[in-house]
This record gives structure tokens, C-alpha cells and sequence, in this order.
């Protein structure tokens, strides 16, 4: 399946940046994993740091918005609100309901989402972060999660012999 052929939109966005290098990381992957647009929710810490770590300049090729809040974020007719935390005490990926069209908030890595964050969303998923998951890292996760859901990858080989340039175990 072509990208001209996937059905639906996503958006991503941070609801507060307490790292400004984790908003570029994460900005940069919704660049490659094909966002529609990034944000993110009462932030003015996004200069220079952040720009460091999005090497792909996401910001020319892709809409970025701030928002003052959660209040004030826009959403598009039909489109679901999904938000993610990260919990230490999870070890397994949980399952994502991954809609045609979303809008994905990705909670600070200490706090989890506000209140009124949590209201507005649809669903609140979280994810394990036993392993220093970072904001960041979690919307990659949730991104690519949506891409094998979506059907926008080749299938996954199932033995080394089907990896193209693999030959199996080599013999000597």
C-alpha cells in the first residue's frame, strides 16, 4: 500500500516539553513517519535545542502548531484524541486502537497528563517505560504502531533466509 493510498490522517504533539531535545526528536520522526502536522500544548521552551536534535528540519516540511492548552487545541471533525503515558510498571506494549484519523498527545515523562488532558481524550493508553522510554521514543512507538496497523510496510520476513542479501547461517 502507497501512502497516496492510506485512508485517514494523524497528527502527533507533546502536552508539556521538559526537555526541548525530546520535542525535536520526536518532531523529526513525525516528519518520517508521515504526520499530517506536530504540536505542542503550553510550551515556550522550543528554541534552539530542539532544532538541534531535528535534523531533518521538520518544521519546512511539516505544519507545526503551539497551543496554550488543552482547551485551546483544535480538533478536526471526526477525529479521535488519544493519549499516552508512560508507566515504569508495564513491561509489555499495550494494544493501540489506532482510528483513521487521530490525534495522538504524548504526556510528560514524570507527570502523565493533566486532568483536563485526560478528560478531553478518548483514550488514554499506557506504555511500558522500564527502559527509560522518553516522550520521544514513545511517539516513535506509537507512530510505528500505526504504520504495521495501517499497512504502510513491507511484511516482516519470518526467517533470516527471507531477508534480501541473507543466505542463513553460513557455512564454513
Amino acid at each position: 500500500m502507497t501512502e497516496m493510498e492510506m485512508r485517514g490522517f494523524f497528527a502527533i504533539g507533546l502536552e508539556a516539553v521538559t526537555r526541548p531535545m525530546n520535542a525535536g526528536t520526536l518532531f523529526r520522526a513525525a516528519h518520517a513517519f508521515g504526520a499530517s502536522y506536530a504540536f505542542a500544548l503550553s510550551d515556550d521552551r522550543l528554541g534552539r535545542r530542539a532544532a538541534q536534535a531535528d535534523t531533518s528540519a521538520s518544521a519546512r516540511h511539516l505544519p507545526f502548531f503551539r497551543f496554550a492548552s488543552i482547551d485551546a487545541l483544535p480538533m478536526p471533525e471526526g477525529a479521535l484524541l488519544i493519549g499516552f503515558e508512560i508507566d515504569d510498571a508495564l513491561d509489555t506494549m499495550p494494544y493501540i486502537p489506532h482510528p483513521d484519523q487521530a490525534v495522538y498527545l504524548i504526556a510528560p515523562e514524570v507527570d502523565g497528563l493533566s486532568a483536563a488532558a485526560r478528560s478531553r481524550a478518548s483514550a488514554v493508553i499506557r506504555l511500558p517505560g522500564r527502559l527509560a522510554l522518553n516522550p520521544a521514543m514513545a511517539g516513535a512507538l506509537v507512530m510505528y504502531d500505526r504504520m504495521l496497523i495501517h499497512g504502510r510496510s513491507a511484511p516482516r520476513p519470518v526467517a533470516s533466509s527471507a531477508v534480501p542479501g541473507r543466505h542463513g547461517p553460513r557455512r564454513e
